[in-house]
């Protein structure tokens, strides 16, 4: 109990979000017990078990140039739209 009472164990938000970059998943994959659910009613935990989107998604975060990223974005969403 007194290594919980005095947070021995604990992992900041600072410390959380860099485990998160470097192993480029968002946080609340962390948080299974609590998953984000978008506006389909879709868990985040749906999409990340996909292994398409895990590839688009590692292959967007690989790109540097942010003018770059927007023009993907913009053709993926625009081929959602079809």
């Amino acid at each position: 109990m007194q290594k919980y009472e005095k947070g021995r164990n604990r992992i900041g938000s600072g410390r959380l979000q860099d485990i998160a970059d470097a192993l480029k998943v968002p946080v609340e994959t962390f948080f299974a017990g609590q998953p984000g659910i978008d506006e389909s009613g879709a868990t985040v935990s749906t999409f990340f078990d996909n292994p398409k989107v895990m590839e688009l998604v590692m292959a967007f975060t690989s790109i540097s140039d942010e003018t770059t990223r927007n023009s993907v974005l913009s053709i993926v969403k625009a081929a959602a739209s079809l």
